[in-house]
């Protein structure tokens, strides 16, 4: 079971009696109530297909091990594919981040922009 949210004690601060206040402090309420209904409704153990808890007999025994195996070099694949392709990507996003001043437009970093950089 999830536990109750912490309830924020905003209601006591002077300003809480405005009425942008009083809706905002209405929605937060309102948001999190959803928030916490569709996390209990979602919150449920995960479910592998072949395996529903019951004692397994050899051969299913075999089986499970089998696809938790294929799982596991499937994940693994997975792993070593994304760290390649980060391992390959980052000298480019380390560059792309370094050109250009600090505070230089999107458009600007990227190669410049349209009409050659109007000024006033």
């Amino acid at each position: 079971q999830l536990g109750e949210c912490p309830t924020l004690a905003l209601g006591r601060h002077p300003a809480a009696n405005a009425v942008v206040a009083r809706k905002m402090l209405s929605r937060l309420a309102e948001d999190a109530a959803w928030l916490r209904d569709q996390a209990a409704s979602e919150a449920r153990a995960p479910h592998l297909a072949g395996f529903d808890g019951a004692a397994p007999s050899q051969a299913s025994f075999a089986q499970q091990e089998s696809v938790l195996n294929r799982l596991v070099g499937a994940l693994d694949k997975l792993h070593a594919d994304d760290l390649a392709a980060f391992e390959a990507e980052l000298p480019q996003v380390l560059q792309l981040a370094s050109q250009g001043p600090p505070n230089a437009p999107e458009s600007e970093r990227r190669g410049g922009g349209a009409g050659g950089g109007e000024g006033a």
